[in-house]
C-alpha cells in the first residue's frame, strides 16, 4: 500500500492560492501579448511614436486596473522595470488616491472619450511626483484598451507652489504699503476751528497715487491739499507718500509749505499756494522715462477772514456750494506739475460765506465709466450735491462716493478721491 503525503486545509488554501495566482499571471501575460501584437499591427510608425514618446505611456485593459505595456519613459517616470510595471495594478502606483484612480478609469471606459486628472505617485524609492494624466479609450485589433499618456508635471507644481508663497509675500508688502498710505489720510477726530472737513480716497488698484490732507498753518489758517500721481500701482504710491512728507505743514529746512522766522523769536511764515505749486514744480520735474507727473490742488484759508487763496495745478474746477444755494463751479486751471520746467501758477482766492462748503476731487470721479462707456462726468457730481446738501458733510461726500462706485459697474479705472470743507456758520 503506497504512502499518501500529508495534507492540511492550510496548505491546500495556499496550493490553491498560488494556483490562482499563476492562472492570473498567465492570462495577463497573453493579454500583454495580445496587446502588443495589437501595437505592432498598428504598424512602424505608431510603435516609434510609443516608444520614443517624451510623455509616459500605459496601455490598460478594459478593466481600468491591469496595465498591458508601458513605454519607457513611464517605466522611467514611476521608477519600475517593464515586468514589475505589468504585475501592478494602475491604482498601486498611486497609493495616496486610489478611489480617484479609479473614478478616473470608470469615467474613461464609460464615456470612451479622453479626460485629463492630475495626481501624485510615489516611486519605490519613496519620491513624490506629480503626474498628469490623460486618458481615452481606444480599439485595437485584439478589443478596447485604455491608453493613458502621463506627464511629469512635478518641476511645473513645485513652481506654482513657489509663484503662490512669492504672491503670498507680495500681497502681504502691498497691503503694508495700503495701509502706510492710509494711515497717512488726516485724522477724522481732530478738530478744526470753524471748519468741517470730511474726505474719501479709494484706489482703483490696492495702491493708489491719490493722497490728499487737511491740517493748520497756524492758529487762523488751514492748509489743504488734494494730489493725483499719473498711473497706478506701486511707482504711483511711492511718489504720492513722497509728496505727502514734502507737503509736512511743520516748519524745517526744505519745507515747502512753511518757511522758517526770520527773527530768532519770530513765528513761521506761511508760503503762498502761487509759491507753493512753483518750488513742486523745480523739486518734482517729469519722469521722462515714465512720463510721470502730478496733480495737485493746494490751498490755505484763513478762517477768521473766510478767505481761501488756493492754486489748482492740472486739478478740475473746484465746486462752492452757498448756503441754501446751487452748487457752482470755481473755473480755474493750470499746467500739472512737472510737465513744463518754468510753469507759472496763478493764486485764486475767493471770500465764503458762513454754512458754505467746498469740493475738490480727482478726475477719477468725472471721468468714472458707466456700462456703455460714459464717463459719470461733472453734471452727475452737481446733481449728488444738490440732492444731498442738506445733509452732513461726510454723508455728502460718501453719498458721491457711492453714486460713483455703482456708476462704475465694471470696476474702478481710476483712483477716486473727494475732499471737502464747510465753514461752519460760528
Amino acid at each position: 500500500m503506497a504512502l499518501q503525503p500529508a495534507t492540511s486545509p492550510k496548505l491546500d488554501a495556499e496550493v490553491h492560492g498560488l494556483r490562482a495566482r499563476v492562472a492570473e499571471l498567465e492570462a495577463w501575460n497573453r493579454e500583454a501579448a495580445r496587446a502588443a501584437d495589437a501595437l505592432s499591427k498598428g504598424g512602424d510608425a505608431f510603435r516609434k511614436i510609443f516608444d520614443h514618446s517624451n510623455d509616459g505611456i500605459l496601455v490598460i485593459d478594459a478593466t481600468g486596473e491591469r496595465i498591458v505595456d508601458a513605454n519607457p519613459r513611464a517605466m522611467e517616470m514611476l521608477g519600475l522595470g517593464r515586468d514589475a510595471l505589468l504585475a501592478s495594478p494602475l491604482s498601486s502606483l498611486y497609493p495616496d488616491d486610489p478611489e480617484r484612480v479609479h473614478s478616473l478609469m470608470r469615467e474613461v471606459l464609460d464615456r470612451g472619450a479622453g479626460t485629463t486628472r492630475e495626481f501624485d505617485c510615489r516611486t519605490p524609492s519613496g519620491e513624490r511626483r506629480s503626474t498628469e494624466i490623460s486618458a481615452s479609450v481606444v480599439e485595437l485589433s485584439s478589443g478596447p484598451f485604455v491608453i493613458a499618456l502621463l506627464r511629469d508635471v512635478t518641476d511645473r507644481r513645485r513652481a506654482e507652489e513657489r509663484l503662490q508663497i512669492v504672491n503670498a509675500r507680495m500681497r502681504a508688502d502691498l497691503e503694508a504699503a495700503a495701509e502706510m498710505q492710509r494711515a497717512l489720510l488726516p485724522d477724522e477726530n481732530r478738530p478744526l476751528r470753524g471748519v468741517r472737513a470730511a474726505w474719501h480716497v479709494e484706489p482703483c488698484e490696492r495702491l493708489g497715487g491719490d493722497t490728499l490732507n487737511v491740517f493748520a498753518l497756524d492758529h487762523d489758517r488751514l492748509g489743504f491739499f488734494l494730489l493725483d500721481v499719473s498711473g497706478h500701482g506701486v511707482k504711483a504710491a511711492m511718489l504720492s507718500v513722497a509728496l505727502h512728507r514734502v507737503l509736512s505743514p511743520f516748519p524745517h529746512p526744505g519745507s515747502v509749505l512753511v518757511e522758517p522766522p526770520r527773527a530768532p523769536r519770530g513765528v513761521p511764515r506761511v508760503v503762498s499756494p502761487r509759491r507753493v505749486a512753483s518750488r513742486l514744480n523745480r523739486l518734482f520735474p517729469m519722469d521722462e522715462t515714465g512720463g510721470q507727473y502730478f496733480t495737485i490742488v493746494y490751498g490755505v484759508l484763513d478762517v477768521p477772514k473766510r478767505e481761501l487763496c488756493f492754486v489748482s495745478a492740472g486739478q478740475g474746477a473746484p465746486l462752492y456750494v452757498p448756503r441754501g444755494g446751487e452748487p457752482q463751479e470755481i473755473e480755474r486751471y493750470d499746467l500739472p506739475i512737472g510737465l513744463v520746467a518754468d510753469a507759472r501758477y496763478d493764486e485764486h482766492c475767493w471770500t465764503l460765506e458762513p454754512g458754505s462748503r467746498l469740493f475738490f476731487f480727482s478726475d477719477g470721479v468725472v471721468e468714472a465709466a458707466g456700462e456703455e462707456g460714459e464717463d459719470f462726468g461733472k453734471g452727475r457730481v452737481l446733481a449728488s450735491l444738490r440732492r444731498h446738501r442738506t445733509r452732513a458733510l461726510d454723508t455728502t461726500v460718501q453719498e458721491l462716493a457711492r453714486e460713483v462706485r455703482e456708476w462704475s459697474i465694471r470696476g474702478l479705472r481710476d483712483d477716486v478721491s473727494v475732499l471737502a470743507l464747510e465753514l461752519t456758520s460760528r
